[in-house]
């Protein structure tokens, strides 16, 4: 054997040896191997985890089945496993939290399983769980496959659309080449789609064109120029089907087609383009309205002069209302003061409403509006009395609740005090909404439950000379090779391992608070709603003994627990959260139910009652919500239709 391959043998055993030694160190040299988190966490910092893992394999191979010593081993390899296994299982995590979107691809699903198979390796006890999870991935899959592909089969010539949308998804969910496959034949049907459509549109076919910019659309809103396209396309189809509609005389589809056009991002870039044509639908409309005044018709005639005013504004036209339109504001003006005279103010909003849709500069609508819908929202939003509860914590609850309710519907409640709310219920007769929430608190304790417990530990007490192991594994090397390597010393400071016992004492306090409530309606001196309702909240902590024992120092820990008041504060916050939405459910309702008191009084034509209720319903509506318009409109005709 030459030299160089004998230094070669020698620095490969001195190799073996370290790694050996690192491995005997942490299991203390002892007979019976104990191992420690000390013992572990050395490993992870050593890179030495997965011979860890197989030495504790090979000892569990040397115990008695069924022993303490046995559990011990079982314990620490799990704890290893776990740390072992936790890059694969980040990837599963990650995968699966992408599933809860949606099926995972076959080539995700590969991932899932290769990290699944690695998982096994070291926490054999979940082979069950990781082919139970790749499982249910593979056949959730294999169904929207399945689905996409059926959906695919079925759809119709007219559907590309949703057709390149499959595609793509059945492209996705594949992967690999057969995946790549699909993306490019969906790329190259939307392309063919998109071309057809921009044919269509050279050639002046602008249906066709419509229809087939849309199905690309369907499938990628931001295709090339697609925006641009259907923008020519809209405003083609508007000229055609406007004028048409002009020339046979049907105004009344010239404005909903004028209207829809008008809502397009098309509409801007073609104002100047349709503006004559439309000009002269807003003159019809204008002289239809003077037409419809001057019988009396009063509800028609506003109809008519609203779609002038809409047009005009539409087309940014510069000029105030023609003289019909005037003629019926300065009637609008007339009848809002002689309602403000006779103390309506439900009515005299109908009239600034519907000024304003015609003018919106006119100075009524300034000076006067917000004044009277103040006065409406006066009378229709609920009023509320929360008073103390009485009782521990009584009147915090009831500061609380009022936060509550000002805060989640500040359109639809005030607080009063009881006394002028109930003076108010009794004098009211329209009905509104007076209530009263009053309660007790029933129920305030803490109850503290402490346990002791205590906990057995294997720590390093000590550290004593004893054989070093390196010495050992060095002797054990050929003759030729124990030359060419340094004599360890024969003995080594080797940790000393003692069970030591330390004592935990766990307290658990938990607080209960419970309120007796009732919900009165005032106006009836009813009650409408009545609960006992309890919360807890539970604290719990650990105070840990102070112990000394060789090396080895337990630092006493005391308990941290938040004190009584914090606890009853959180509870006293979450009872009040739950009684304030109780109530607001009830009170959110409050602009339907006048909006259902309005249509019965409509449908008796029992017309200003009607208007009342429907001021009531806007008055109370929240402002950003889609009914608030529709209470307006309605609130607008049934003035008039009355």
């Amino acid at each position: 054997m030459s030299d160089d391959l004998r230094i070669l043998h020698a620095k490969q055993a001195a190799s073996r040896a370290i790694t050996l030694l690192a491995v005997l160190l942490l299991v203390g040299c002892a007979a019976t191997p104990v191992y420690t988190r000390q013992d572990v966490a050395l490993a992870a910092q050593q890179n030495q985890l997965e011979l860890l893992y197989r030495q504790i394999q090979a000892d569990l191979a040397q115990v008695k089945p069924g022993t303490d010593e046995e559990l011990a081993l079982k314990t620490v390899q799990k704890d290893i496993g776990q740390r072992l296994a936790e890059p694969q299982q980040a990837l599963i995590d990650s995968l699966q939290e992408e599933a809860a979107g949606g099926p995972l691809s076959l080539a995700q699903i590969d991932q899932l399983e290769d990290a699944a198979d690695e998982i096994e390796k070291w926490q054999p006890d979940r082979k069950q769980e990781l082919l139970a999870m790749v499982a249910a991935a593979r056949e959730q899959t294999a169904r929207q496959l399945e689905s996409v592909s059926s959906e695919l089969k079925a759809l119709s010539e007219a559907e590309a659309g949703r057709r390149n949308l499959l595609l793509r998804e059945q492209a996705q969910l594949t992967a690999g080449k057969q995946g790549d496959l699909l993306r490019r034949q969906a790329d190259e049907e939307l392309d063919m789609l998109y071309q057809q459509g921009s044919d269509a549109l050279a050639k002046k076919q602008l249906a066709t064109a419509n229809e087939l910019l849309g199905q690309v659309a369907i499938a990628d809103p931001d295709y090339k120029n697609l925006a641009f396209e259907q923008e020519l396309v809209a405003t083609g189809l508007f000229e055609q089907r406007f004028w048409q509609a002009l020339v046979d005389s049907r105004p009344e589809q010239a404005y909903e087609l004028f209207y829809e056009f008008s809502e397009t991002l098309a509409f801007a870039a073609n104002r100047e383009q349709i503006s004559k044509d439309a000009s002269e639908l807003a003159e019809y409309f204008e002289a239809l309205g003077e037409k419809k005044m001057r019988q009396k018709r009063w509800l028609e005639s506003y109809d008519a002069f609203f779609r002038t005013a809409y047009i005009r504004s539409s087309l940014e036209l510069s000029g105030g209302p023609g003289r019909g339109m005037s003629s019926f504001i300065r009637e609008m003006e007339n009848r809002f003061k002689r309602a403000q005279r006779a103390g309506q103010p439900e009515t005299a909003l109908a009239y600034a409403s519907i000024i304003e849709r015609l003018q919106p500069d006119h100075p009524l609508v300034e000076s006067k509006r917000p004044e009277v819908l103040d006065a409406i929202h006066n009378s229709a939003v609920a009023k509320v009395s929360v008073g103390p509860f009485v009782g521990a914590y009584g009147q915090q609850l009831g500061r609380e609740i009022g936060r509550y309710l000002t805060a989640a519907a500040p359109n639809k409640v005030r607080l009063v005090d009881r006394v002028t709310l109930r003076s108010d219920a009794a004098e009211d007769t329209r009905g509104h909404a007076f209530m009263v929430l009053e309660g007790e608190t029933v129920k305030a304790s803490v109850e503290t439950k402490e346990q002791a417990r205590s906990e057995t530990r294997t720590v390093v007490t000590a550290t004593e000379p004893g054989p070093n192991p390196l010495h050992r594994v060095w002797r054990d090397l050929p003759r030729d090779e124990r030359k060419q390597t340094d004599e360890p010393p024969e003995t080594a400071q080797l940790p000393v391992y003692e069970d030591v016992v330390v004592n935990h004492r766990d307290i658990t306090n938990k607080a209960v608070l419970s309120v007796k409530y009732q919900l009165v309606d005032a106006a009836n001196n009813r009650v409408v709603e009545a609960e006992t309702l309890s919360d807890t909240v539970t604290a719990k902590s650990t105070a840990t003994l102070g112990m000394r024992q060789g090396m080895f120092v337990q630092q006493a820990v005391a308990a941290s627990l938040p004190a009584e008041a914090e606890m009853y504060n959180q509870l006293s916050s979450s009872l009040s959260d739950e009684l304030g939405r109780r109530l607001v459910t009830r009170l959110l309702e409050l602009d339907a139910k006048y909006a259902i008191a309005a249509r019965k009084y409509q449908q008796d034509g029992a017309y200003p009652a009607a208007t009342e209720q429907w001021a009531y319903a806007y008055a109370v509506s929240d402002p950003q919500s889609t009914e608030r318009d529709r209470y307006r409109r309605a609130l607008e005709h049934s003035v008039l239709g009355g």
